[in-house]
């Protein structure tokens, strides 16, 4: 029981943390914890966001339809995000 609750705790809060991580790697030092707030933030109005048409999504086509929905929506944000991964380059002693 208790190596369940470890894998859950690691892939629940893992991903999670690294957010957070990725957020303060990417700001300036002494904006670091304003970046990871400004995540954090989103992150929970996403959540609370999501909730209302998410139901709805179950009550019209199942949790299959929903598990569906989440990943169409996985695939378009990934998508989206594609354009980043050459954005972050390298900062100088110059700059």
């Amino acid at each position: 029981m208790a190596g369940c609750f470890f894998c859950i705790g690691f892939f629940v809060f893992g991903p999670q943390m690294m957010i957070g991580m990725a957020a303060a790697e990417c700001a300036r030092k002494d904006l670091a914890g304003t970046a990871t707030g400004f995540v954090g933030l989103f992150s929970y109005l996403g959540a609370a966001l999501a909730s209302y048409p998410m139901s709805l999504a179950i009550e019209a086509w199942g949790w299959e339809g929903f598990f569906c929905l989440i990943t169409a929506a996985a695939a378009v944000i990934s998508l989206q995000l594609l354009p980043f991964i050459k954005a972050q380059q390298p900062v100088t002693e110059d700059e």
